[in-house]
């Protein structure tokens, strides 16, 4: 008796020090051997079962917490501790990486909660704290010292188990509907949130109703603002900036888009929406909560608009708050490779490689280091590594793929866009970039297919919309090209357009300059030299409008403006073309070429009687598309005159003519009239290309541009 007594006393005495140590000390690896010994002692007893479970689960011991359930079948233990010997189940067979069973266990969780289900689903629609109160009702895991869990709970998380188990079978839409169900069930599941955030498994448009319909209770509402915080940064702050969550969130996203989201200046349309005023940075440092997902937020507002001083201001101080907060250091990265900075890259890059637990970051810093130094091998090596250390880990996908773009690739360029586009469904970036690839190899059909797609997850996409207009120019549908670069034009600043978008004003121009609209393509132009003055096709293109606009003066002053950035062929051959109208042929160059060549009379066009001016009937003159062989004094060979811009002369930014001159072979090569887009890559060396742009930044006296697939940005 005394002996029974004596077992039974320190039985007890046991198990309360080991839920001590496991519950509120937090100390499994002291506690596991209490378990051990009380589970040994007594394998019957359900309560030292379970507290055995949960110490070897702590502990990473799946496996043999696995053991000790399969082994726990008496009556009295499934009665009392079923449903938590199913969730426990369902968490180390994950680990283990035994999906098929785990997604029995975790409908089993759902099937033994499913009464509690309904009543949490009926009271939703009636009390705001039904999330707050559901908590409790529920056995505690391991004795008075365990955490209560109730049936709620225990649902959501197998919900959410249940989603990650679609995502790792490569079936997201399954994976969106258990997420989707978890936040129904329970708002605050932040787990839920961020995975669809994170691995973008919704378009923009889905995530923000998503973030909107959350039936959060009215204390919980700056959950919803840092939720579309994230959202922005994750996705498009445009895109939060049109909806509802801009106000919620103080206005200050709409406010920062709207400075350049108005219609633009040089279009007349009644119908456009008026631009918001821009706060100023006093307003915003006042309005402003400090948070990283703010400031981000913010961060990646002045970065699509180009505003890279402010950009970096306000990731700098993201940074600073949180020092490893991957959306604010991902905003960062994107800052410095556009701003170039190689000193600050390289110093953030050695600071994350002390940190073990950020290694995807570490190598993806590194890879934005060699991506602004223009050394894509080396980055793409890089990026790739970041993708196999994290697999979710969107921006190395998208920038790893840019590598591949920026050596010319192609073809494993597109195979790195299209896997991100499989794990990351609502990434419209990426469709948008296998359009362009499909473009690249004239696969015109193809590639319409994925910028539509695109387009609908995201309808006010200027990239998108400028693909777009570029395959309807292919077509010959210059008014639909036309409206879907006006309103590309409506989601950008025209004064402060960054290098990935500004090939829409050279597009959107020369679509006004092949419609004879020569005063809109004069200003479109204008505001493309301020975005590149030191791009020779730039002054090339404006003056070849003012050319066939009547204006000489204006046409030679540019000319020669584009001559001393990089002289070529065809921007000489037009500079004495226009000197030979307005000075005579005694300049020592041709005017145009009429039906009847170049008379006597030297620069007038049609036999030397009765000259016609260049402004008097433009479809006598060159145009983009329109190939006319030049006589010179009535013989000669002919020549092909091409349209200025950069696929012509090597920059890979905007749209182009119809044919390439080749100084060295005096070779005539002839293609279909196409614009091309602003991921278009560049002629190899050894094409018979004249390259006659240069970047600005990047070469003082010109040149081709290190960079012709994709823009410079890693923005995504």
């Amino acid at each position: 008796m005394t002996a029974c007594c004596t077992n039974a006393a320190s039985s007890a005495y046991l198990l309360r020090s080991a839920e001590r140590l496991l519950y509120n000390d937090k100390r499994p690896a002291d506690a596991v051997h209490m378990t051990q010994l009380l589970w040994q002692r007594d394998p019957s007893s359900s309560k030292a079962t379970m507290l055995h479970v949960n110490c070897l689960e702590e502990l990473r011991q799946y496996d043999a917490a696995l053991h000790v359930l399969e082994q726990a079948s008496s009556p009295a233990f499934l009665a009392e501790f079923q449903l938590h010997a199913h969730m426990t189940s369902m968490r180390c067979l994950f680990e283990l990486g035994d999906h098929k069973r785990c997604v029995i266990s975790a409908e089993a969780v759902l099937t033994a909660t499913h009464d509690a289900l309904s009543d949490s689903i009926a009271n939703v629609s009636s009390s705001s704290e039904t999330f707050m109160n559901h908590g409790g009702g529920g056995d505690q895991l391991g004795g008075s010292g365990g955490n209560t869990v109730g049936p709620l709970p225990m649902a959501v998380q197998a919900l959410c188990y249940l989603g990650k188990c679609a995502e790792l079978v490569a079936d997201p839409e399954r994976a969106v509907g258990y997420y989707r169900q978890a936040l129904t069930l329970d708002p605050l599941c932040a787990s839920a949130m961020s995975t669809l955030l994170d691995h973008r498994l919704l378009n923009p448009r889905e995530t923000i109703r998503l973030i909107e319909s959350l039936p959060l209770p009215p204390e919980a509402e700056p959950l919803r603002c840092y939720y579309a915080d994230c959202a922005a940064v994750t996705i498009d702050p445009s895109v939060v900036a049109s909806s509802s969550l801009a106000a919620a969130a103080g206005g200050l996203e709409a406010a920062s888009i709207g400075g350049g989201g108005g219609a633009s200046p040089f279009v007349d349309n009644d119908l456009s929406p008026q631009p918001l005023p821009t706060p100023s940075s006093e307003q915003q440092s006042t309005t402003t909560a400090s948070t990283v997902a703010r400031l981000a937020h913010l961060a990646a507002i002045e970065h699509k608009h180009n505003r890279l001083h402010d950009a970096l201001r306000l990731s700098e101080e993201a940074c600073r708050v949180s020092p490893l907060d991957k959306n604010a250091l991902c905003v960062h990265l994107r800052v410095l490779v556009d701003s170039k900075s190689s000193p600050a890259l390289f110093e953030l890059g050695h600071s994350l490689a002390n940190h073990r637990g950020r290694a995807a970051l570490a190598v993806y810093a590194i890879g934005c280091y060699y991506f602004a130094q223009a050394s894509y091998e080396r980055a793409g090596r890089y990026f790739g590594r970041a993708t196999e250390l994290d697999p979710v880990f969107a921006e190395a996908w998208v920038a790893f793929g840019h590598c591949y773009a920026k050596l010319e690739e192609g073809e494993q360029a597109l195979t790195v866009y299209r896997r991100a586009l499989f794990l990351f469904p609502g990434l419209y970036t990426c469709a948008t970039f296998v359009g362009m690839q499909y473009s690249r190899i004239h696969s015109w059909k193809v590639a319409m297919c994925f910028l539509e797609d695109a387009q609908r997850m995201c309808p006010t996409d200027p990239l998108v919309l400028n693909e777009i207009a570029v395959l309807c120019v292919r077509n010959q549908q210059l008014s639909h090209a036309l409206g879907f670069l006006e309103k590309a034009l409506e989601q950008i600043d025209i004064d402060t357009c960054s290098e990935f978008l500004d090939c829409i004003l050279f597009n959107v121009a020369t679509v006004y300059r092949r419609l004879t609209r020569y005063p809109l393509a004069i200003r479109f132009f204008t505001a493309y030299t301020r975005c590149r003055p030191r791009a020779a096709h730039a002054f090339t293109a404006l003056a070849f409008s003012y050319h066939l606009s009547g204006d000489l003066k204006s046409a030679i002053m540019y000319y020669h403006s584009a001559m001393n950035l990089k002289p070529d062929a065809f921007c000489r051959d037009m500079l004495d073309r226009a000197l030979a109208l307005e000075f005579g042929s005694g300049v020592g160059g041709a005017g145009w070429a009429g039906s009847g060549g170049i008379g006597a009379g030297g620069g007038h066009v049609g036999g030397g009687a009765g000259g016609v001016h260049p402004g008097a009937n433009p479809n006598m003159f060159p145009s983009a598309g329109a190939h006319h062989h030049q006589r010179r004094g009535g013989g000669g060979g002919g020549v092909h005159y091409v349209d200025p811009s950069p696929t012509t002369f090597g920059e890979g930014s905007s749209m182009g003519g119809t044919s390439t001159v080749d100084q060295q072979h005096h070779r005539h090569q002839h293609d279909d009239d196409h614009l091309a887009g602003p991921q278009r890559n560049r002629r190899r060396a050894g094409s018979s290309q004249v390259s006659a742009a240069g970047a600005e930044g990047q070469h003082g006296g010109g040149g081709p541009s290190p960079h012709g697939s994709v823009g410079r940005s890693l923005h995504f």
